[in-house]
């Protein structure tokens, strides 16, 4: 399938140039109505000055600018309070996240607050949601996940926890070729073959090698056929589209705010429970953190949990990670989800056609470059996934002696991130020069 260049070539029309020049990428970024966050954020630079160009925001986002003083006030109240730090603003140790929930809840689509929570971390919290909905009975034991997203030893772990055979319970949906990618058919496929023996199902929203964005409210649908849940990974996908998780029905999910959003290294995790399952007598690991607020330091020794997916609080949270969070959100507060999806597709889009078109060298020849990602819009998330098999060495040390950084994978696997706060069009048009040189 061909990818959708038509946005590209009608902006080349109306710039007067070849898609192909570096007159059309500066054209892009003058026209970039999202140009100006970029200064938002802080740029790394090498030793001579020069600025790093960012393509690895799936492993790490670089930090808003904001940051440093969001940090500060934390020591700060720290310094100045010590214990009374626990409930003296700004960012209480006690009640901190509190002050964010609601900003967190939008960029998920959540309804209701206790629909989402800051807790714990990414993978703790999805442990804790499959303690609840990878409840085996019977013939109803298995969990559905996808090759390659770092799903398979949790959910292995839960087979086991239950003394069962991996063999018989885990479901694990492959490519059907080397370098594609699992669908949304696929998966939809999967589900209605196996649908009563289902338990549940754990997807990436946006799988980390193919940059597949799968269709979740198709997905939740279906399952929801078999009386089987769905809990989708956001990590990839946060802060680059629009997410509507109580509307798609999804049950849960999880996330870490480190990558597109930018919240730091080890950043706070995040979990969402649709408002659904509120009543459903639950399976839970608790701690003493998911205790109402007003009954939590009465160490009563009887549970009264706070509800919702804030039941499954273990602990409270630190303040600097929830301050890191708070100046990412702020930069969300004056931009639209729309707005970054469309820069995102328009970046994505560029990159395909880039590659596609192979930009001569000074020599004048092409390195072969094969994209992964999917070509269809709606299925592609902020990451194009390259392999290049011609000299991956070499091309690698090349991208990093000229200053950009991305996600490199053995033998031969390219992860580029391109992220739509701070990546610019000339970004992308230098990386595929660099890309397509013959000799370096």
């Amino acid at each position: 399938m061909k990818p959708d260049n038509g946005a590209i070539v009608r902006l080349a029309l109306e710039a007067g140039c070849s898609s192909t020049t570096q007159e059309f990428a500066q054209y892009l970024d003058a026209n970039d109505e999202l140009g100006t966050f970029r200064d938002r954020f802080r740029i790394p630079t090498r030793e001579d000055g020069s600025e790093i160009v960012h393509l690895a925001a799936n492993r790490n986002g670089l930090p808003p600018k904001g940051v440093k003083n969001q940090l500060k006030s934390v020591m700060d109240n720290w310094r100045y309070n010590a214990i009374e730090c626990h409930f003296t603003d700004p960012f209480p140790a006690a009640t901190c996240e509190e002050s964010i929930v609601d900003q967190t809840g939008q960029l998920v689509g959540a309804a209701y607050q206790n629909e989402v929570a800051l807790m714990n971390e990414e993978v703790t919290n999805l442990h804790l949601l499959l303690v609840s909905f990878y409840r085996p009975v019977g013939a109803n034991n298995k969990i559905l996940i996808v090759e390659k997203a770092g799903l398979e030893n949790i959910a292995r772990s839960h087979i086991k926890k239950h003394d069962l055979a991996e063999k018989n319970c885990l479901l694990v949906a492959k490519e059907k070729e080397a370098n594609s990618y699992v669908s949304t058919e696929d998966i939809v496929g999967i589900i209605q073959n196996h649908g009563n023996t289902l338990c549940t199902v754990i997807l990436p929203a946006v799988h980390p090698e193919t940059g597949y964005l799968y269709d979740m409210k198709r997905i939740a649908a279906t399952a929801r056929e078999f009386r089987c849940t769905v809990g989708f990974d956001l990590s990839l996908a946060l802060g680059v589209m629009e997410l509507n998780l109580h509307e798609w029905m999804v049950d849960y999910a999880w996330w870490d705010c480190g990558k597109f959003l930018g919240a730091g290294m080890n950043s706070v995790g995040c979990a969402f429970l649709h408002s659904n399952h509120f009543n459903a007598d639950l399976h839970q690991f608790r701690g003493w953190w998911g205790h109402k607020y007003d009954s939590r330091f009465a160490m009563t020794n009887q549970w009264d949990g706070s509800g919702g997916i804030n039941s499954y609080k273990l602990s409270n949270l630190s303040p600097i990670k929830v301050a890191q969070l708070k100046a990412s959100l702020d930069v969300y507060n004056d931009i639209s989800l729309k707005s970054i999806r469309g820069k995102s597709i328009l970046l994505t889009s560029y990159l395909w056609h880039l590659c596609l078109s192979g930009i001569p060298s000074q020599q004048g020849t092409k390195r072969q470059i094969e994209i992964v990602s999917p070509a269809d819009l709606d299925c592609r998330g902020a990451i194009v996934p390259l392999k290049i098999p011609d000299c991956p060495e070499k091309v690698r040390h090349m991208l990093k002696r000229n200053g950009y950084v991305c996600d490199f994978h053995e033998p031969d696997f390219f992860v580029i991130c391109l992220s739509p706060l701070y990546c610019r069009f000339i970004d992308v048009y230098n990386f595929s020069r660099i890309l397509l040189r013959d000799e370096m």
